[in-house]
């Protein structure tokens, strides 16, 4: 004969339920560490948290995505795509300005005033000749107001040692050749190009005149002797650069 015995419902739920009261005090006292330290000294750092308290962090955070209202500052370098950034912003890659002015092909960043802001802009090249004449020079010209001669003999009365009031004729030499481009020009960067010079013998009463360095001297001419008769001067040209904020850089 077969024995049947009869669990109550509330009897099995009440079983169960101490089991599961014995189950969870287990864990608890299982995953609880007691204080290594007196009060108020150990406790844990509070979390990161949507307060309206400054909170600061000593170590690092990582984040899959960061979003940051208003001004922010960093202490130390900043790296994108660098782990270990050298300088105050270290990129791996490329770097795109949208604003600034209007981008384009091309334009260049330029600073648009003396705080270092900068902006897109464009420039433009000029060549700028300086000012005085430049060309072949005829020493023989005659002696009227612009002429070559002129130039020269007021050159030689404004640096002559003694003072020359006649006209003269220019020895050939370097240094002489290269004051009479200074004479003509008026410009201390023009430079001797090309010179023809001749040759011809002087009477007793004719003098050549020298460019020593400092002045104009009266050169002995007596016998065969080789002169300057024409020289051809150039004056650099100076290259100026010039962008749409109104900056001129003179090279």
């Amino acid at each position: 004969m077969k024995t049947y015995t009869n669990i109550s419902f509330r009897k099995l739920f009440g079983t169960l339920f101490v089991l599961s009261l014995i189950l969870f005090g287990a864990s608890v006292i299982g995953a609880w560490t007691g204080p290594t330290q007196s009060p108020p000294e150990g406790n844990v750092a509070a979390p990161i948290n949507v307060g309206s308290v400054d909170q600061v962090k000593d170590a690092a955070l990582g984040v899959d995505g960061l979003a940051v209202f208003g001004s922010q500052y960093i202490q130390g370098n900043l790296g994108i795509g660098v782990e270990s950034p050298t300088t105050a912003l270290d990129v791996a890659g490329a770097i795109r300005m949208r604003g600034g002015g209007t981008p384009g092909a091309g334009k260049v960043l330029v600073a648009t005033d003396g705080n270092g802001t900068l902006a897109w802009g464009t420039i433009s090249y000029q060549e700028v000749q300086t000012s005085g004449p430049h060309g072949v020079y005829n020493l023989a010209a005659s002696q009227t107001p612009g002429t070559p001669l002129y130039l020269l003999v007021q050159d030689m009365i404004a640096h002559g040692n003694p003072p020359i009031t006649s006209t003269g004729t220019p020895y050939n030499d370097t240094a002489t050749r290269a004051r009479l481009c200074l004479a003509l020009t008026g410009s201390s960067n023009a430079t001797v190009l090309t010179y023809t010079t001749s040759a011809y013998s002087s009477p007793s009463n004719n003098y050549v005149y020298k460019w020593n360095g400092t002045q104009w001297i009266r050169y002995g001419a007596k016998g065969n002797n080789s002169f300057t008769s024409t020289v051809t001067c150039e004056i650099p040209r100076e290259l100026k650069i010039v962008t749409d904020f109104g900056q001129t850089f003179q090279l």
